[in-house]
């Protein structure tokens, strides 16, 4: 049970002293003993390009360069930020659990117990638990802008709540991980992300806001694209509008 992926992701959060969302995560890794560094920052040390770190990784998304004993998390910081959160805890992941030296598992099992620990890790499921949307309709939106993660990765943590739960009851630690993000979910049920950036792209078009990587709009098939970066508003500004935030 020790080594089970949820556990480890418990231990991990006690040991970086993570009670607070999003999860920061270079402080996190560095408490942990790992580096995190974008593709850009890697490749102006290394004096290359950031294709070459790319293929080095064998990944556009990120992955894990070890220099001097010291593993480092490089990710792609053109991806969205939701996306880089969750490859940067995945690959942590990888190295925590084992499996860089691991032969007795298959890939398939290893890629789904590093998903599990980036789950737990960036949003413990009894935190999860205990934030309540100020919208429900809305839902998986303000998970996402809560927690700093993407609405894929919401709609697994929805999934898997109840089974990831469980683990933590039969390990003696659901108590432990209340005791730890109660405090601070009650006195931010709205987060506290103000003067966050928002990297987005606009089509000059039709004005629809698209992801950063879009080159095309798919509405208007327009390819001259506005590139955003602006600050985003904080989540009550938007739960005083019963909106959802725009990503």
């Amino acid at each position: 049970m020790i080594d089970h992926p949820i556990v480890v992701a418990h231990y991990c959060l006690v040991k970086a002293n993570i009670s607070e969302f999003p999860v920061d995560l270079r402080g996190a890794l560095g408490a942990l003993g790992y580096g995190c560094a974008s593709f850009s920052e890697t490749a102006q040390r290394s004096n290359c390009q950031i294709e070459d770190i790319a293929a080095f990784v064998k990944s556009w998304d990120g992955g894990s360069i070890v220099t001097g004993g010291v593993i480092t998390i490089a990710y792609n910081e053109k991806r969205p930020t939701t996306r880089s959160h969750f490859t940067i805890v995945h690959e942590l992941g990888h190295h925590l659990l084992g499996h860089v030296d691991d032969r007795t598992k298959t890939y398939a099992q290893k890629e789904n117990e590093a998903n599990d620990f980036a789950r737990n890790f960036l949003a413990p499921p009894v935190a999860f638990e205990l934030w309540k949307s100020p919208n429900e309709e809305f839902r998986v939106r303000y998970s996402s802008w809560y927690f700093g993660i993407s609405h894929a990765c919401v709609y697994n943590r929805i999934k898997h709540l109840a089974a990831d739960i469980a683990v933590l009851k039969d390990a003696g630690l659901y108590a432990a991980q209340r005791e730890r993000f109660e405090p601070y979910i009650r006195e931010n049920p709205l987060g506290k992300q103000t003067g966050n950036k928002c990297v987005s792209t606009k089509s000059k078009s039709c004005g629809v806001y698209l992801a950063p990587e879009i080159k095309k709009c798919p509405l208007c098939g327009s390819v001259t694209m506005e590139f955003l970066e602006t600050l985003v508003r904080p989540l009550d500004e938007f739960a005083k509008q019963r909106r959802y935030p725009r990503f």
